[in-house]
């Protein structure tokens, strides 16, 4: 299904029975609804999230640094780290981050979560407008919405990827435009503009271009097989030609921003790193049990071949398997898949109804109990009743249950309304210390709560071991950091010259004389700086600790492995902090005699020896 003529009649909506004053106001109920409860379900504290932190501060430096050094002038390499100084910042957030961090000026943190809130109210009222055009009820499009709202509330943060929700929308409205024909140059240009706009918030603009590749390959399709059946000898690939232009257009425009391809190339610094994948929870596969409104779209689409489901596009159903492949795979990518999804699946499903409703003529064969009942079937079908007790139920189930969204943030509002949010979530009062008593560097860091160590800390007091910031370094650093956690006596492992992961599990002796055998051979090009380890009888977590990084303080949950071992063994730390979840551990060295003749609270007897 392809042309203007097929689609009008997927654009005929039930409009015609929402005569009455009562249906049109429950219609306006449900809009209404929706878009409250899209908002509802961003005004949330910060909670549990490593990434708001450093966007907020990744804008105010990039602000700072404007004002410094002139308009798109970024800092060449990573601020916030000692391990990464030499790291170049691609910094494809920039926009987003400067938008974070200017609504924090303007509102504080509350004000940041208003501006997530209201671009996530955007976005779906931009959705039901899709789904409308798509030849969709507007009542089943509030119910379609809330599904995808419902899927995706694992993903609703205060981060970029929020503006990358926003744009996947905006380009189904394009792309639908291009598909009927309908304001052509407007779409055109707007396709341009909103591609550099979004490739500058955020590097999921490649979701863009992505969309545009999957309708050019089915205007490609179109034509062979017009070519073959119709015309083979007077072929007209008019509309191949201009999807062509289109998707080259929107291609050239994603380089318009200040680190051109690069950007492009972050996604697979990431997706191709087999240990990330496996060790961090955004990037595992989802668990069905945490992910229910998922889980209902996709048991959905199972449906569409035992229905007539005619009215999906073959672009659309290219979007559905690539990015059903990716939300299977990975959680984060739920939101994408729910949002491309939801359409052709709300469009099946209208239509279907319509083909259900019987027509008039059918009503002189039925006449007593069953007359009567079919009649009212038929009027609550008319009336759309099924689709609003649908709309109630799932707005129950996945929204106002205990623990869903919408009964979540109301339990949590008044965190956001004190502090914009929770702090029995993050490190208060350790940092406070560290900003009180200033110890030396450099620190070691938990990653987890490291976007709210750069908030409070990095670059100007600390800069810190690592963050959750991927995209730069890959796993390189957080596999050191879990190694120093877990005490590990040898690396996890490491990639070697072909890219293939490779795990130790040898005990100590025999797995330093595997890794120094491989590096000799360059089979390990990821440890060639670990030559003087190799050289010691330091087990490897205290070779990066002592040797490779001279950490001075370590900062971390006071349920880590490393916490329980320096609690029994004396290593040369002492634990100096000690509060609501989170340790500071300070080493034994002469710049900290003060401190630690002041807050050692373990093994005080080595600290007199060593310092009588």
């Amino acid at each position: 299904m392809n042309n203007k003529k097929t689609h009008t009649l997927r654009r005929m909506d039930e409009s015609n029975l929402d005569s009455p004053a009562w249906i049109r106001l429950i219609t306006s109920l449900m809009i209404i609804l929706s878009l409250v409860g899209a908002f509802w379900a961003g005004l949330f504290p910060i909670r549990f999230s490593n990434d708001p932190w450093w966007h907020m501060k990744t804008g105010q430096v990039v602000w700072e640094y404007f004002q410094e050094h002139g308009f798109l002038s970024f800092p060449p390499f990573d601020v916030f780290t000692y391990t990464g100084e030499a790291t170049p910042w691609v910094n494809h957030e920039w926009l987003a981050d400067l938008l974070f961090y200017g609504a924090f000026v303007l509102g504080g943190l509350q004000g940041a979560i208003l501006l997530k809130s209201l671009v996530l109210t955007l976005t779906i009222a931009l959705l039901i407008l899709y789904m409308v055009r798509n030849g969709v009820s507007w009542k089943m499009a509030c119910l379609g919405a809330m599904m995808a709202l419902f899927a995706s509330q694992t993903a609703l943060y205060m981060r970029p990827p929020i503006f990358t929700y926003l744009f996947i929308v905006i380009f189904l409205h394009i792309i639908l435009c291009f598909q009927l024909d309908e304001y052509f140059w407007w779409a055109f240009f707007g396709a341009i503009l909103a591609e550099i706009v979004w490739i500058n918030l955020h590097g999921g603009a490649v979701i863009g271009m992505l969309l545009l590749f999957f309708w050019w390959a089915s205007e490609l399709w179109f034509c062979i097989v017009t070519w073959l059946r119709e015309n083979p000898t007077a072929p007209s690939f008019k509309r191949l030609y201009t999807a062509t232009f289109i998707l080259g257009a929107v291609s050239l425009a994603s380089l318009v921003n200040p680190f051109t391809y690069e950007i492009h190339l972050l996604p697979f610094k990431v997706m191709g790193d087999q240990w990330l994948i496996s060790n961090i929870g955004e990037l595992a596969s989802p668990n069905m049990h945490f992910t229910n409104a998922f889980e209902l779209i996709i048991l959905g689409l199972f449906l569409l071949p035992m229905l007539r489901a005619g009215s999906i596009w073959i672009y659309e159903g290219l979007a559905i398997v690539f990015f059903g492949h990716e939300a299977l795979n990975h959680v984060r990518h739920i939101p994408l898949f729910a949002l491309v999804a939801v359409p052709p699946l709300m469009s099946a499903l209208a239509e279907e109804r319509r083909a259900l409703i019987p027509s008039d003529s059918t009503d002189e064969k039925y006449s007593g109990f069953w007359g009567s009942l079919f009649a009212l079937v038929k009027w609550l079908l008319n009336r759309h009743v099924d689709v609003v007790a649908a709309f109630i139920v799932i707005c129950a189930i996945f929204g106002l249950r205990p623990g869903k969204i919408w009964e979540r943030n109301w339990h949590d509002f008044h965190h956001f309304q004190k502090d914009g949010y929770v702090r029995s979530a993050y490190p208060v009062d350790a940092v406070n210390f560290l900003e009180r008593y200033k110890p030396a560097g450099p620190m070691f860091n938990h990653d987890n709560f490291a976007g709210y160590l750069i908030w409070r800390l990095a670059p100007e007091k600390y800069k810190l071991f690592t963050d959750s910031r991927f995209d730069m370094w890959g796993s390189r650093y957080a596999k050191e950091e879990l190694a120093i956690r877990t005490l590990r006596d040898i690396p996890l492992g490491g990639y070697d010259a072909q890219g293939k992961w490779r795990a130790f599990h040898n005990e100590f002796v025999r797995a330093k004389e595997d890794i120094a055998f491989f590096i000799r051979r360059g089979d390990l090009p990821e440890f060639v700086d670990l030559k003087e380890w190799l050289q010691t009888d330091k087990p490897y977590w205290q070779y990066l600790l002592d040797d490779k990084y001279g950490v001075n303080f370590i900062i971390t949950y006071d349920n880590d492995p490393i916490h329980y071992y320096f609690r029994k063994e004396y290593k040369g730390w002492h634990l100096v902090f000690h509060e609501k979840g989170y340790v500071i551990y300070l080493r034994n060295d002469p710049r900290n005699d003060e401190l630690l003749e002041k807050f050692a609270q373990n093994h005080r007897e080595q600290l007199r020896q060593s310092n009588p």
